[in-house]
């Protein structure tokens, strides 16, 4: 089954990209509702992790969620994404709204570059091209897919609109030399991964096993950092909001990276609580937490 799977993994992915490409995205919506259904009724493990963090997470802070929401809201964004790829910037600014532009091009003023700290919310992959279009050299780190075929195509996309894309297994110098170029570097840190420096850190009231690479980055180069995250609205657009910059001067001391750290999952937890349906909860955030058990 395996076997099966790659040799199908690259075909599959090319006719998931052709559909996005052709429909509708009212249609592509539709498509992601039903998928989502579909996805929250068999007992898979992934729907175990999100029972369980209902109870143990969610409810605790007074968040509801239904199971074929979050992956309804997660395939719309992934679709959105191939489907805008292939289309004009006009057309891809009609779907997705800038709030705080200039805070990132103030912050870039300095050049220094700038560490963008977001998560996997909303369509987080439409992100990117947003500081192209603002004018900013920009650049993603990223792990590579479990497959070199649907890896290629998917890095292809994302550098399609003049996006560089750093392997985050390359280790640190890729990372610096984007910031000594004055790039936007956009990171990811709200799951949890032990393949790079982390400390654990409160993250929706459980301590859980983050990144600290970003915050020891900026800390050591006094780059500025910059939280953003984007979330889909009723009228199936986007906001991309983009944060005032966190000055990394503002922390000293021993625990600057994890106060760093701290806050910057705090931002995190305010997008989730914001529209909990749009965070991946399917993800194993605490598998590393003592005490918090997750079903076999």
């Amino acid at each position: 089954m395996r076997g099966l799977r790659h040799a199908l993994a690259v075909p599959l992915l090319k006719a998931g990209i052709g559909l996005a490409v052709i429909c509708p995205r009212w249609l592509l919506w539709k498509l992601a509702g039903l998928l989502g259904f579909l996805a929250s009724l068999p007992p898979v493990r992934s729907n175990r992790i999100i029972r369980r963090h209902r109870r143990a997470v969610m409810e605790p802070r007074g968040m509801t969620v239904r199971t074929r929401d979050v992956y309804r809201y997660i395939l719309g964004g992934v679709l959105d994404f191939l489907h805008l790829s292939y289309r004009s910037d006009d057309r891809f600014l009609e779907v997705v709204r800038v709030e705080g532009g200039h805070r990132l091009t103030d912050s870039l003023k300095k050049k220094k570059g700038a560490i963008v700290v977001t998560a996997h919310y909303g369509a987080w992959e439409l992100m990117p091209r947003v500081p192209v279009l603002l004018g900013c050299k920009t650049a993603v780190v990223g792990r590579k897919l479990w497959q070199s075929g649907p890896n290629r195509i998917l890095n292809r996309l994302r550098e399609k609109p003049g996006v560089t894309v750093v392997d985050r297994s390359a280790g640190i110098m890729p990372i610096v030399r984007q910031l000594r170029e004055n790039a936007a570097l956009g990171v990811l840190i709200d799951q949890d991964t032990g393949a790079v420096q982390h400390d654990y850190v409160e993250f929706l009231g459980r301590p859980a096993r983050t990144p600290t690479g970003p915050s020891g980055i900026a800390l050591r180069m006094g780059v500025p950092v910059v939280p953003l995250h984007i979330r889909r609205l009723p009228d199936s657009t986007y906001l991309l909001r983009i944060e005032e910059p966190i000055d990394p001067v503002s922390y000293q001391g021993e625990t600057a990276v994890a106060d760093l750290t701290r806050e910057l999952n705090r931002r995190i937890e305010t997008w989730i609580e914001e529209d909990p349906r749009q965070w991946i909860w399917f993800h194993r955030r605490y598998k590393k937490t003592p005490g918090f058990e997750y079903p076999p």
